[in-house]
């Protein structure tokens, strides 16, 4: 009997080794299926915002992105990256994992009472306003604020489902996000004619809701006991994540901050809508990538001989996706966008090739640096990302004064470029892969080439 119960956990350990390429894809699909559905929110009401917002308030709205971003990355403080490791390590000890998640989400709302709480107050007492618009800070930094915080901790409960692999339920959580947050910023624009507030107070209003959606199942997994080993491993795995998220989070926001320095608030809100039309691309990426990481540890953790075999299989398979969606929305994205973004936003046309071009060159990066989360090697991420997000700042600094729009998007195609050399230098040096330069270097040419000269066409 105990033999038998011996080799029913070695088969089972040997299945969660295995490592599935039609698993990898099918995860890549029901992830991108609820990214595209969650940053539709965003996209598909592009045609809206165009028709019924001015440059200038989609200014605003691109003005608080940046502070939200930059403020998820450093209160998650990479704690929901350290969650999925910590999840493939002790997967099958529950009060460990119910400690852990219970430890790093009473961190965070820490943080919101002894940090959020105080700078509400002082900052409506105060009528603070932002930047050289002068954007309100009561009611627009307010909401972003509170949104920060139901974004970090719903982003934790989604790694948790992203980690156990369930697809469905991770694709369905994301679905309702997109109903929610969707629903309530057309309630705000179109009913009460909120403009860029409406944005702002939709994407709060829908998370607030989906928090209680999202994180009841979540917390019903929670052991209610603060761990000192889960927080000092969730701090260890965390602290050289968020310096790598933060320096890539400004890598990707810095063009937004400086542009708003030489150009105008529609300029800016010209700027923004192009990026996020553009940044389409990365959708897929992102839900590859999700689905991948995962067994791309399982498949590093078992003893096939085929890994590298696998891997460049799914790179191969990848690549060739990646590049005809680059392709055909290059080829074809200046006549969507006369019709989608409307006569106010016309000049999104000549930003838009470039910022696919720089999703595609950054897209390598996610490949490249695998094995330095699977060696926790992740003292080298700031490296890379603090190494492109130098560049980044300094090519904007000159490039936007020169070219304006366009040079913001061309120091953004130079700075992933180097980002994903950065990373397959140190990948490569972890774990040894002969990658297929041949197809990376055809690939990377075309879309390089089809770039300038719908361009110059244009």
């Amino acid at each position: 009997m105990s033999d038998q119960h011996t080799n029913k956990v070695d088969s089972n350990i040997e299945k969660l080794n295995l490592f599935s390429l039609k698993k990898v894809f099918k995860g890549a699909t029901v992830y991108s299926l609820g990214e595209v559905l969650v940053n539709a929110s965003g996209f598909f009401l592009i045609p809206l915002y165009t028709r019924l917002l001015t440059p200038a308030d989609y200014g605003i709205v691109g003005y608080l992105q940046v502070f939200l971003q930059v403020a998820t990355v450093v209160v998650a403080f990479g704690f929901n990256a350290a969650q999925a490791r910590y999840y493939f390590e002790n997967y099958a000890d529950t009060e460990a994992m119910g400690r852990f998640a219970f430890t790093i989400n009473l961190v965070t709302v820490t943080i919101a009472i002894i940090i959020g709480v105080p700078l509400t107050f002082l900052g409506i007492h105060f009528s603070w306003t932002l930047g050289l618009a002068h954007i309100p800070f009561w009611p627009y930094m307010v909401l972003t604020i509170w949104t920060v915080v139901l974004q970090v901790l719903v982003n934790n409960a989604l790694s948790w489902y992203r980690a156990k692999q369930q697809f469905v339920v991770t694709s369905f959580l994301q679905i309702t996000r997109f109903l929610l947050i969707t629903g309530a910023t057309l309630l705000f624009i179109l009913v009460y004619d909120l403009k860029a507030l409406g944005r702002v107070a939709g994407i709060f209003a829908g998370m607030s809701i989906f928090f209680v959606v999202s994180f009841v199942g979540y917390a019903r997994k929670f052991k209610w006991k603060l761990s000192h080993e889960a927080l000092r491993y969730a701090i260890i795995f965390g602290a050289p994540i968020v310096v790598h998220l933060l320096a890539g989070t400004i890598h990707n926001m810095i063009d937004r901050i400086i542009l708003a320095r030489f150009v105008s608030l529609d300029g800016l809100g010209i700027y923004t809508i192009a990026f996020t039309i553009g940044n389409a691309l990365n959708i897929f990426i992102m839900g590859f990538n999700q689905a991948f990481q995962p067994s791309y540890f399982q498949l590093m953790s078992s003893s096939g001989e085929d890994k590298k075999y696998q891997i460049i299989r799914s790179f191969k398979l990848w690549l060739l996706i990646v590049t005809i969606i680059a392709l055909v929305g290059i080829l074809l994205g200046g006549p969507f966008l006369r019709i989608f973004a409307g006569p106010s936003f016309i000049a999104t046309i000549q930003i838009f090739p470039w910022i696919i071009l720089s999703v595609f060159m950054g897209g390598f990066y996610f490949f490249f640096s695998a094995p330095i989360f699977y060696f926790k090697k992740t003292k080298y991420l700031p490296l890379i990302t603090g190494l492109s997000a130098v560049v980044n700042i300094l090519l904007n600094l000159i490039f936007i004064p020169a070219w304006g729009l366009i040079g913001a998007a061309i120091a953004t195609v130079i700075s992933h470029i180097i980002q994903s050399i950065a990373a397959l230098i140190i990948g490569n040096h972890l774990f040894s892969m002969k990658w297929p330069m041949g197809w990376i270097f055809i690939s990377s040419g075309v879309i390089v080439l089809s770039t300038f000269l719908v361009w110059v066409l244009q």
